[in-house]
């Protein structure tokens, strides 16, 4: 983990092909055997309690620095990255989203029977058996995504002349949440969740499109008033959700006194 960049990425590359190919090996395997009316059957009204957890996707974006290093600081280049990037990973949870709903069955009072994953890997079979390598390939590639941008962050933070201590802070940064996540695994998924409602909202969500209005990075575009409006938009989406689950929050813990 503690290689250079080049090195790392190509390991990446390695566990992102193999993660590929067991996502369509799933869909091929799964998309007969689900029942693709329970679509329409499910209780959309769930997703907004679940949106701390989707706003994990946006940790990608730590990877930006280890972008542009390897598209050699061509903005155009590293930008396509990222857009498809993105659009291939957004495709990729709304359809796995609904291949899981597709293939567990509803109880008798119409509600499914608990997590999708759980149920599936407890049915075992060939669908089981692609999930678990999808796991193991999707948790590389985050370990390996996390540890590049550690390095960058930490090599960038640190100016003193003893070459170790940017690995040690990086050792350091991804085995505390190690240990902690094998010694209680209940505290690390509501340390996830919490981390989804309130510091990714505000790093990704609230802080970027402020810094762009302050910048006023839309006025060297072709659409500056366009691109001021999705500013605007993303910061008052990503305000409506962070009050919105911190209400929630607050009315949960008040409930329990």
């Amino acid at each position: 983990l503690m290689g250079s960049v080049r090195v790392v990425s190509r390991a990446n590359t390695v566990l992102t092909a193999g993660f590929m190919l067991a996502v369509f090996a799933l869909f091929a395997a799964g998309a007969p055997l689900a029942d693709w009316g329970r679509l329409a059957r499910a209780d959309w009204s769930h997703c907004w309690r679940q949106m701390p957890a989707i706003l994990q996707i946006l940790v990608f974006l730590e990877v930006l620095p280890t972008v542009c290093v390897l598209m050699n600081f061509n903005r155009r280049k590293a930008r396509r990255a990222v857009f498809i990037g993105a659009i291939c990973l957004l495709g990729l949870n709304v359809g796995w989203s609904a291949l899981g709903i597709g293939l567990v069955p509803f109880s008798g009072v119409g509600q499914q029977l608990g997590d999708p994953v759980e149920a599936i890997l407890q049915g075992g079979g060939k669908v089981a058996a692609i999930i678990n390598v999808l796991a193991i390939c999707a948790i590389g590639t985050t370990v390996l995504g996390t540890n590049l941008s550690l390095q960058s962050f930490f090599k960038d933070a640190y100016r003193g002349s003893r070459k170790w201590v940017p690995g040690l802070l990086c050792t350091c940064a991804v085995g505390v949440p190690l240990i902690i996540s094998v010694s209680s695994p209940g505290i690390f998924f509501r340390a996830i969740g919490l981390q989804g409602a309130y510091p990714l909202t505000i790093l990704w969500g609230i802080l970027p499109p402020l810094i762009a209005l302050s910048m006023d990075i839309a006025a060297g575009s072709r659409m500056p008033k366009t691109k001021r409006a999705m500013f605007v938009a993303l910061f008052c989406a990503s305000a409506i959700s962070l009050l919105s689950r911190l209400s929630w929050d607050l009315g949960l813990g008040y409930g329990r006194r």
